[in-house]
């Protein structure tokens, strides 16, 4: 959603820095989470920068899971 979208639509009516800014804002608001809040924002704007380089959502997503796996991996890991 964030890149296909609301990124896409902003980067047309609006230009580049502010589609950064916005959809940027607009995931990391989504996720909830105030104590996370750098690392949704650097994570979306990594996020952006990859989807409008290669155009595919399917990069977005599969790294979107590895990190998402990366986090569980690690979380799980220091419960044991």
């Amino acid at each position: 959603f964030f890149r296909a979208y609301a990124f896409d639509y902003l980067r047309q009516r609006a230009g580049r820095r502010l589609a950064y800014a916005l959809s940027t804002l607009l995931f990391a608001i989504v996720h909830l989470n105030p104590t996370a809040l750098p690392s949704y924002v650097f994570y979306a704007l990594l996020f952006a920068w990859v989807f409008e380089r290669t155009r595919s959502l399917l990069v977005c997503a599969l790294a979107h899971g590895v990190v998402n796996g990366t986090g569980m991996a690690l979380l799980l890991s220091s419960a044991s």
